[in-house]
């Protein structure tokens, strides 16, 4: 019989055969896998083997290390275990393993070439960032397998990466906004729920507002807690923050926290919630009417639903993000510098605000107006 089990103090789980007949009678082996549900089934598969006789732990020592791609994908999910967030592996997981559902079964990893890979990262009903994303997993996949002497080299060595797709910022205009605010007043005040009461819609409205002034990513706003923010001096400070009692942990998207001023709606809002005593009561900023935090899905799916019912132009490319983008093209168009943008939406670098630097129409007709009309 095969058994597994992880000692004290150890990273990988081991393996250990029994055979009275056998001197000595236990061999143990390390599995090189820190997952437990991986463990019992490379036990199983392992101890099938010996019962077939197609392996003998014995006479032929640890497990081979000549895996296939399904075994190798599963070690290197393993060895991110608990060194990234748990949606950063939950990604990991779900771009392998669907790369692994397109390649023969068994097919080992020592064995794949370009057009193992071809398929699957330029299939044609993908966008130009799906190929991107499947290919920056891949290569993170195979730099892995270079690193373990599991492959001489990459076999992404001749693909080159997808470029990127340059996409212009879809943005809100200022009337555009007010439409949308105004539809959600209309929802509200025209919609009871179950028991009667109209349905709790202010948080989106705040949250749009703060998102419009600010630039705020969606994860920035919905970690912003009240000791983030210092209306005193009118500021707001992301904060990268380990998880603790009172959330889970954040990183910003560039792993670099910032402050961003408060003005406009931004303001108008935060000091209103101070004034309804929210800070003394919540953690965090944005909450419903129960003082509850807001799932960051939530609004998500409510700013996509009140888009569409407010029927505005391009409502199926509208996202919340476009809340972001409006932020960057607003502070465009009144002409602010390039490089103060980046500083307050926390752009890595400034090849990413340029987008928001193209001569909009608006902008255009006002430049035109100003320099050539009477």
């Amino acid at each position: 019989m095969a058994t597994f089990r992880k000692k004290d103090g150890e990273k990988y789980y081991s393996i250990r055969f029994y055979d009275p007949d056998r001197s000595p009678k236990r061999k143990e082996f390390s599995l090189r896998i820190t997952r437990k549900s991986a463990a019992r089934k490379e036990t199983n598969r392992l101890e099938e083997k010996w019962e077939n006789g197609e392996y003998d732990p014995w006479k032929d020592g640890a497990p081979s290390e000549n895996l296939n791609v399904a075994e190798a994908v599963e070690e290197f999910l393993d060895d991110k275990q608990g060194t990234v967030r748990d949606n950063t592996h939950d990604t990991y997981e779900q771009q392998l393993e669907a790369w692994v559902e397109e390649t023969t079964p068994g097919l080992m990893l020592q064995d794949v070439m370009e057009e193992h890979l071809r398929p699957y990262l330029f299939q044609a009903d993908t966008s130009r960032a799906t190929k991107r994303k499947r290919y920056r997993h891949l290569r993170l996949f195979f730099n892995w397998a270079e690193e373990q002497d599991h492959i001489d080299e990459s076999p992404l060595g001749g693909i080159d990466q997808p470029k990127k797709q340059e996409k212009k910022p879809e943005y809100l205009t200022p009337s555009q906004v007010d439409t949308l605010l105004s539809t959600i007043d209309e929802h509200a005040e025209n919609t009871e729920d179950a028991v009667g009461r109209s349905p709790d819609v202010q948080w989106i409205k705040d949250a749009i507002r703060i998102a419009v002034s600010t630039g705020l990513r969606r994860g920035e706003l919905f970690n912003l807690r009240w000791s983030d923010v210092d209306l005193e001096s009118r500021m707001l400070f992301v904060r990268n923050r380990e998880g603790d009692e009172e959330g889970q942990e954040f990183t910003s998207k560039s792993g670099h926290e910032k402050a961003v001023p408060i003005r406009g709606d931004a303001e108008e809002v935060l000091n209103r919630r101070v004034d309804e005593g929210k800070r003394e009561r919540t953690t965090y900023v944005l909450t419903n009417r129960n003082d509850e935090a807001i799932e960051p899905n939530t609004l998500t799916q409510r700013f996509k639903f009140f888009i569409r019912k407010a029927d505005l132009d391009d409502k199926e490319r509208l996202s919340l993000h476009s809340l972001r983008d409006t932020a960057g093209t607003w502070l465009a168009m009144q002409g602010v510098p390039q490089r103060i943008i980046q500083e307050i939406l926390g752009h890595s670098s400034s090849s990413v605000t340029e987008k928001y630097m193209h001569a909009h129409p608006e902008f255009m007709g006002q430049a035109m107006e100003e320099t050539f009309g009477s």
